[in-house]
């Protein structure tokens, strides 16, 4: 009788210990999953309070919609295209300002969510008596048609800079340089 007090003792232990190792697990996210508690607007939620979760380095490196600066996509509109098939290539044509004697512009573009893109253009050592660096936020949504195939539309643009010292500020800020 002893001997079998053991084995249901130990059977109970073992379903326990199982148990718990099941939790832990389930609570630990395994080495594939990323979490991150960086958050953007998607275009769908732009009048809404509810973030979406954002899984890239980039957006935590370029910050919220709300540090930076609005553009007027009207303007834009009017020397560029703010449709096309490669947001990376829209955002491109729109706002890099390089030239020869400046260094080539950062670009990192994340889908947070699969009709959303976000691309951020980063330029630095700008030729410019007070700007020192900019960097451009874009927002794209995805336009699926019959007609069009997969068509992203620009639908937001905002811009942060860097002032060269004694021109203003030398942190990424919504603010001009003077």
């Amino acid at each position: 009788m002893s001997i079998a007090g053991m084995v249901i003792l130990l059977t109970a232990c073992t379903s326990i210990s199982n148990r718990k190792e099941a939790t832990i697990t389930a609570a630990n996210p395994s080495p594939d999953e990323t979490i991150s508690s960086s958050t953007e607007p998607s275009p769908d939620s732009l009048g809404n309070s509810t973030p979406q979760q954002n899984f890239s380095s980039a957006q935590t490196l370029a910050a919220n919609r709300e540090d930076y600066r609005s553009m007027d996509l009207s303007q834009l509109a009017d020397k560029t295209s703010l449709t096309g098939s490669d947001p990376n290539a829209i955002a491109l044509s729109a706002f890099d300002n390089s030239d020869a004697d400046t260094d080539s512009p950062t670009v990192d573009v994340s889908y947070p969510q699969p009709t959303q893109a976000i691309v951020i253009l980063t330029q630095t050592g700008l030729k410019d008596d007070s700007v020192q660096d900019i960097r451009y936020r874009v927002e794209f949504q995805k336009n699926s048609s019959a007609q069009i195939n997969e068509q992203w539309q620009m639908i937001w643009a905002g811009s942060q800079f860097k002032c060269y010292p004694g021109r203003g500020h030398q942190e990424w800020s919504p603010e001009l340089c003077f």
